[in-house]
């Protein structure tokens, strides 16, 4: 019998880390175990590494001792050299560093990283391979699973230090009481701006009594769907001076005539919230609402001139008027320029700021009027919503199963039916545009055997055709419930779904939908932020989070029953940063079954290193630029037009980039225009440059969109060295067929693929090296175009994780899974990856075809 050494070390401790609004909490216990043996039971598991920062030990104690001793020596030494505190997140690159240089002969450590710096505070995941990973809170050790249950339950934004305390205790309590390698007393350390502080005997003694004292409160039943709006009633202060509630979607509506004073006394809906566990919002009685001319004139006289007022907004369904402005970090909520409470006191509606977009979006202007037109039947159908989402359980267990409609061993019409005995929902509603017979182009609905009356909800994790493209015939044929998507999938959704209808048009075929369809999708969604735990059915909680694979995209965790299963189907990803979005969040407490893509499943699939995409990107435009030639992208017009806007803008000013002028066409500027409407959806760095600067790259001097047939002809000019970027990606219709015919005859000139090109298509034949191919030109013609122009593709800039970064995906989620099921991609991508998670994790794995029942819980 063989003994891996990683059991025996690895196994027998529970350590916790919370970060708060004002410091970071870190929780350990005392014992340290060698499989079945208790070595000691006194340890001490957290250690000190600097005034500012400090760190939990899990593992083997000699290796986390070591590591200690190399932080502090290094953060002794940036303190000596530079007079100043070593920022935390440097100490985890270091730390990273140190384990990924170890990998031959690994460190059996993992770390949890607290402090606090001029960033304010920061806790940091750190494994034994070197992945960093930034937390709102993270438990490590063998009794993990245990905590991380209390953890998601009771985590928020806004906790205080106290209350991280008092939360931390007991998460480690838990452990103590199922988990038999953690035990034997607690320690408790905190760091803020005063620095690190490990708790004494007799403060841990007044942390716990208070830990004690919230969880009574805690036990104490929690009121039902039935009396939940009582209980609201009864805690609320008379001061508030609340007229009414009501539901609001899966939110619990609160309205008032005093609404200052709940703004600036927001504990007392957070600690409501809490209480309940139901999502809360203010609105204001319509009574005291004040006709919008007279709101729009308080509105001018008060946004800060600097600002830059640019639109207002009035949503009467909600009393939410948005406010559009140039310069947003002027009017942010606690500005003394502009303050929230005193606006809505004034005016009667709530005033919400967004960032004014360079371009104005018909997009959104046309779902604000659709909202406008419909408020009315807005509030009706929300209030449906909430009380089919609050009506009673009928079952006592959940049975979870889930039904394969499409997207299972292919690419296109992603759906799935999620069903547990008190609920069915829709998980994306797509389409194959390439298949050939409607069985084939549409999601198995016939097969689920449902009718549309008996879906409790849509959830649509991107707006792609292939995950929403199905959704308006949904509601052409009478879908009338809930569509839950991030808000700017909505936007992205309405525009792709209407271009589509174009598409077919042109293309003489009869769309499956007519514009009022996608119109009526606007009217039943309901938009949910990242992050946000929403009721969508009586027994199933939805929280979507980034997927980083276009702006908006979300992966999706299914809470169902009292805990009884995680389920979460990652949709499209991208597990890599980019300088458009972050990577694809991987922080979910618990994960029983884990669906997820395969696109790039194959062990060959590798993309090459970001950095070395930019670089071979500068150096082929660079070839034809210096030498007076054009440059053609064709580019799909959402995510990686804007990927590809912002590397040009960055190269150009950096000067590695021949500086040119950057011809756009297409829906290109309507979809760049909706990406700037929802900045707070983008990387860290971009969002801080749209929000708190006028450094705007989208709005850059480099790029021109093309509008009418003189910008053309500019762009097509014979002694005109330029980049043109134009839809659609694959020449498959859209203005780039027109540049197409002028730039492909010329030697001097090139086609530069950065995205993916379909068989059948014109670009993959041109890409293929065809000389000559013909195009319908728009008197009906065929036209034949000879190709003597350079062609080049260019892989990197895709949207989807390649094989190393989904298993590095699946690798990254704690605690460890028991179920992991393939889709969304070839059946030899998704048997590939399936058998290659099975062998390397050793957890079961499988990879359902269409029309497959499974049985999850």
């Amino acid at each position: 019998m063989t003994t891996n050494i990683e059991d025996k070390i690895l196994h027998g401790t529970t350590t916790v880390g919370i970060k708060a609004s004002d410091g970071v909490v870190l929780c350990a216990d005392m014992r340290a175990s060698a499989g079945y043996f208790i070595a000691n039971n006194n340890t001490m598991k957290i250690q000190k590494i600097y005034d500012h920062a400090g760190l939990t030990l899990a593992g083997g104690v000699a290796d986390a001792q070591n590591l200690t001793d190399i932080l502090r020596y290094h953060a002794n030494i940036h303190a000596i050299q530079t007079n100043e505190n070593i920022p935390i997140r440097s100490l985890a690159r270091l730390c990273s560093l140190v384990f990924h240089q170890n990998r031959g002969y690994p460190f059996i450590a993992d770390i949890l990283l607290g402090g606090y710096d001029r960033d304010g505070p920061e806790l940091i995941n750190i494994d034994q391979f070197g992945s960093v990973e930034q937390k709102s809170y993270v438990t490590t050790g063998s009794g993990s699973p245990v905590a991380y249950g209390l953890l998601e339950d009771e985590y928020r934004n806004d906790l205080t230090l106290e209350d991280a305390k008092a939360i931390a205790l007991r998460a480690v309590k838990a452990a103590i009481v199922r988990n038999i390698g953690t035990g034997d007393g607690i320690n408790i350390a905190t760091i803020d701006k005063n620095g690190f502080q490990l708790l004494t005997k007799e403060q841990k003694n007044l942390s716990f009594r208070f830990s004690d004292l919230m969880q009574k409160k805690q036990q104490q039943e929690l009121p039902n769907s039935q009396n939940i709006m009582a209980t609201i009633l009864t805690s609320i202060p008379k001061e508030a001076n609340v007229t009414k509630i009501d539901y609001e979607g899966p939110r619990f509506a609160l309205y008032t005539k005093t609404p200052r004073f709940l703004m600036e006394n927001n504990t007392i809906i957070s600690n409501l919230v809490k209480e309940i566990k139901k999502r809360i919002v203010i609105r204001i009685d319509e009574s005291i609402r004040k006709n919008e001319d007279d709101t729009r004139k308080i509105l001018i006289e008060n946004v800060p001139k600097e600002a830059n007022l640019q639109a207002m907004f009035f949503d009467t369904a909600t009393g939410e008027v948005s406010i559009e402005v140039k310069r947003p970090w002027l009017c942010q909520r606690n500005a003394e320029e502009f303050n929230h409470a005193e606006i809505a006191e004034k005016t009667g509606w709530k005033p919400r700021i967004r960032k004014s977009t360079t371009k104005p979006s018909n997009t959104i202007k046309s779902i604000n009027y659709q909202l406008k037109i419909s408020s009315s039947d807005r509030v009706k159908h929300l209030k449906q919503v909430g009380e089919q989402i609050f009506r009673p359980r009928l079952a006592q267990k959940s049975e979870v199963s889930l039904l394969t409609l499409g997207g299972f061993g292919q690419v296109g019409r992603s759906c799935m039916l999620l069903t547990t005995p008190d609920s069915k929902v829709l998980v994306d509603c797509g389409i194959n545009p390439g298949a050939r017979t409607p069985r084939e182009s549409f999601p198995r609905l016939d097969w689920a055997n449902i009718t549309l009356d008996e879906l409790d909800a849509v959830v649509i994790g991107h707006a792609h055709l292939d995950h929403s493209g199905f959704l308006p015939v949904l509601l052409k044929y009478g879908y009338k419930g809930p569509i839950f998507c991030t808000e700017p999938t909505l936007p992205m959704m309405n525009l792709i779904q209407l271009d589509a209808i174009k598409v077919a048009l042109a293309q003489g075929r009869t769309p499956m939908y007519a514009d009022r369809d996608v119109f009526q999708v606007m009217r039943q969604a309901v938009t949910i932020p990242y992050g946000a735990v929403t009721d969508i059915s009586p027994d199933i909680k939805l929280v979507l989070s980034n997927a980083g694979h276009i702006l908006g995209s979300a992966t999706c965790h299914f809470h169902i029953g009292n805990g009884e299963h995680n389920f979460v189907y990652t949709g499209d990803i991208k597990y890599g940063k980019s300088m458009l979005l972050e990577s694809a969040n991987t922080n979910y407490p618990r994960v029983e079954t884990l669906l997820i893509e395969s696109t790039y499943g194959l062990k060959e699939d590798i993309q090459p290193d970001r950095q070395e995409v930019e670089s071979t990107f500068v150096a082929s435009v660079n070839s034809v630029l210096k030498e007076g030639g054009k440059v053609l992208i064709p580019i799909p017009a959402v995510g990686r037009a804007q990927e590809l806007m912002l590397v040009i803008d960055q190269y150009m000013k950096s000067g590695d980039l021949v500086e040119a002028p950057v011809f756009m066409e297409g829906m290109i500027q309507e979809a760049t225009a909706i990406h700037e409407a929802f900045p707070e959806y983008l990387v860290r760095d971009l969002k801080k440059k749209i929000l708190e600067t006028d450094d705007n790259p989208f709005d850059s001097e480099y790029f021109t969109n093309i509008e009418h047939q003189d910008g053309r002809d500019e762009a097509l000019r014979d002694d005109s060295p330029c980049i043109i970027i134009a839809t659609s990606g694959m020449l498959e219709g859209g203005p780039v067929l027109e540049y197409f015919k002028n730039i492909a005859p010329h030697t001097k000139n090139k086609i530069l693929f950065v995205s993916y090109q379909v068989n059948g298509t014109l670009g993959r034949r041109v890409m293929d090296g065809a000389r000559q191919v013909s195009i319908l030109g728009k008197d009906g013609k065929i036209e034949v175009v000879s190709i003597n122009c350079s062609t080049e593709r260019l892989d990197g800039f895709s949207g989807h994780s390649d094989y190393n970064q989904l298993m590095s995906f699946v690798h990254r989620l704690r605690p460890k899974l028991r179920r992991v099921l393939v889709n969304h991609g070839e059946k030899r991508k998704s048997e590939n990856l399936s058998m290659s998670i099975r062998r390397m994790y050793k957890v079961s794995s499988h990879y359902p075809q269409v029309q497959e029942a499974i049985k999850l819980f």
